[in-house]
């Protein structure tokens, strides 16, 4: 755990320090927290921000959701509420690293699968080259095998 007294210093932290989540103040010196939180969530799209504020505003709230914030939580706050919130952060940050997880193996099983289709489908073409049947005779017209079926 570290702290930091605006956003430049939050951000040189977490370059050498990695986190999972990150409490940002809506109101911090320098840049805002919510142009920090777009910076972190440009920078470390794997951690689960929250957001704090003393300032009790629906339009901020939603902004900071759209921008990629878990939470919301106002001040004053007690560490139970704090503790709770940071877990279901936590818990909705693995289950979206897992998700992509999930994704990129099935996107790998899938082009895997595909590649052997397309090798199947050019091994059958090419036995049909070689097979007697890949010409034949329609009413007297000479046909291939091969141009009529169609992957």
């Amino acid at each position: 755990m570290f702290e930091a007294g605006n956003a430049e210093e939050a951000l040189a932290q977490l370059q050498n320090h990695p986190v999972s989540v990150i409490l940002l103040d809506i109101m911090m010196p320098g840049k805002s927290g919510i142009e920090l939180l777009n910076d972190v969530m440009a920078a470390y799209p794997d951690i689960a921000p929250i957001m704090i504020s003393a300032v009790s505003n629906s339009d901020t709230a939603i902004t900071c959701m759209k921008h990629g914030a878990y939470d919301y939580i106002l001040k004053p706050f007690n560490t139970k509420e704090v503790t709770l919130r940071i877990e279901y952060a936590l818990i909705k940050r693995k289950l979206i690293l897992d998700n992509n997880d999930y994704r990129k193996r099935l996107e790998q099983i899938v082009g895997e699968q595909a590649g052997e289709i397309w090798a199947s489908e050019e091994n059958f073409r090419n036995s049909l080259d070689n097979s007697p049947l890949g010409s034949y005779r329609i009413r007297g017209r000479q046909n291939n095998l091969r141009q009529s079926c169609s992957f």
